[in-house]
């Protein structure tokens, strides 16, 4: 049994350190399973409250913990900005070279008022270009 969750409940926290050390790592897996899961089904309820999800709770669950398996392989992708639409064929005279990092860029970014770019690279640089016309 969990004690509650107050201010003054010292010898609640005691007891309940006492219990957490005496469990097997077996008792141990399963009770950190329980409390992630609950976690996660708070988090989908307040998603779903707010209308921000649809689906079952078991659906939230599951696309949850797809989503933390492909931040933690380095494979997570959210899109954060509309696709650039090109709007005809660019000049020679108005392409320009932008140096300075060392290792590959992997990802690059014009800010919103397009007066700078921004790229990262492997190296884990963040590296910044002011953009002004014939500089």
């Amino acid at each position: 049994a969990r004690c509650p969750t107050t201010p003054s409940a010292p010898l609640c926290e005691a007891v309940e350190v006492e219990a957490e050390a005496a469990e097997t790592p077996d008792e141990r897996r399963v009770r950190l399973a329980k409390e992630m899961l609950s976690r996660m089904d708070d988090a989908a309820r307040s998603r779903r409250a707010k209308g921000s999800s649809s689906g079952a709770p078991s659906d939230a669950v599951a696309a949850e913990l797809e989503e933390e398996a492909l931040r933690r392989d380095g494979k997570f992708v959210r899109r954060l900005a509309a696709p650039l639409r090109r709007a005809g064929p660019t000049p020679p005279s108005s392409v320009r070279v932008l140096r300075g990092p060392r290792l590959s860029p992997t990802c690059v970014a014009l800010s919103a008022d397009e007066t700078r770019a921004f790229a990262g690279c492997k190296g884990g640089e963040v590296l910044c270009w002011e953009l002004r016309e014939g500089g």
